[in-house]
């Protein structure tokens, strides 16, 4: 077919074209449980949505973006947790890190407080009575 074509001073070129599919996937903390599963060590390009009250990160999990919705909370109590992307508090959600907790916003991410949102630091202590 092509020597056909090229007789009549076609060129037929075919391109073929490989897409790959990134798939991200958005952990979601509600009810008291993630969904699909908790963010980890290795969840760093999923993103995560907390919309429930007291929810504990799991130690050492890492997500992409992440959302405290309106009238939540995160604690990070004696745990490390890290966001490579944005990071979302909306109107009077809050984090809270207790004891060595630690909790960083990685690159060039920014962070987004709205309303009446807080990020705390909070140091506990006990002395004998």
């Amino acid at each position: 077919m092509i020597q056909k074509l090229s007789k009549l001073g076609i060129l037929t070129l075919l391109v073929v074209v490989s897409l790959s599919v990134i798939s991200q996937t958005t952990l979601t903390y509600s009810s008291g449980s993630w969904s699909p599963y908790a963010p980890n060590a290795s969840t760093g390009s999923d993103n995560a949505v907390v919309d429930d009250i007291n929810c504990n990160m799991p130690n050492g999990s890492v997500v992409n973006d992440l959302t405290v919705t309106a009238g939540n909370s995160i604690l990070i109590s004696n745990r490390t947790f890290t966001v490579n992307g944005d990071c979302t508090i909306e109107n009077t959600g809050s984090i809270a890190i207790l004891g060595t907790g630690s909790f960083s916003v990685a690159g060039t991410s920014s962070i987004a407080i709205t309303g009446n949102s807080s990020i705390n630091k909070y140091n506990t202590w006990s002395s004998p009575f």
